[in-house]
C-alpha cells in the first residue's frame, strides 16, 4: 500500500514528482491499495491513476474533475483506492485500511 499525505505544497510536489508518478502506477498495475489524504487525489490524477468516484480537501475537486467528486463522504473507496478529505479522519483512514487487511 502506498499512502499520500496532503497538504497543498506536498500535493503538488507529489503531483510533479515523475518517481511518484510511476510508483503509483505501478502500485495500480499491479492492483495494490493507494491513499490519498487530503488534497493529494490531485496527485493521483496527475499520475492517470486516480479511480472515477473520490473525495478529497474541499476546492482541490476544481482541478480534478468536479464530475465524479463525491462531497457527501469524508472517505470514498473506489476499488482499491482510498481517498480522505481531512487528516483529521485518521481514524477513518486507518479502520478502512485494516478492514479490507483483514478479510
Amino acid at each position: 500500500m502506498i499512502v499520500l499525505p496532503g497538504g497543498a505544497l506536498n500535493t503538488q510536489n507529489l503531483a510533479e514528482s515523475e518517481e511518484v508518478k510511476a510508483a503509483l502506477q505501478k502500485m495500480k498495475k499491479e492492483n495494490k491499495y493507494i491513499a490519498a489524504i487530503c488534497a493529494a487525489p490531485y496527485a493521483l490524477h496527475e499520475a492517470k491513476v486516480l479511480n472515477s468516484t473520490y473525495t478529497c480537501y474541499p476546492s482541490f475537486e476544481k482541478k480534478i474533475d468536479s464530475a465524479t467528486y463525491d462531497s457527501q463522504n469524508e472517505v470514498v473507496i473506489d476499488k482499491k483506492s482510498y481517498n480522505f478529505t481531512r487528516p483529521s479522519n485518521s481514524n477513518a483512514i486507518f479502520s478502512r485500511t485494516c478492514e479490507n487487511f483483514n478479510k
